[in-house]
């Protein structure tokens, strides 16, 4: 099984630069997961496994019928960026 995960290769100076500019490209195409992803972080941060899973569970449920993650997984099919709205 082989699994790749490298885009694309770039200078040092480059990589520092899109290093610094992914997180706000990223934060601002998610809209509804970012602040569901921090609130499952902080809740889940010091509790047990179980109790972090049925954490994990219950924010993931927020998000699983939302249009946003049915265009991700659309674009992951058809291995296109996805175009996040915001619904």
């Amino acid at each position: 099984m082989e699994i790749c995960v490298l885009r694309r290769v770039l200078s040092p100076h480059l990589t520092y630069s899109l290093a610094l500019s992914s997180p706000v490209r990223l934060a601002s195409t998610l809209v509804f997961s970012l602040p569901v992803c921090a609130c499952a972080l902080a809740q889940g941060a010091n509790v047990d496994l179980a109790t972090g899973m049925r954490l994990e569970e219950a924010y993931y449920a927020q998000l699983l019928h939302t249009k946003d993650r049915r265009e991700g997984l659309a674009a992951f099919a058809e291995r296109r960026e996805p175009c996040y709205m915001g619904e």
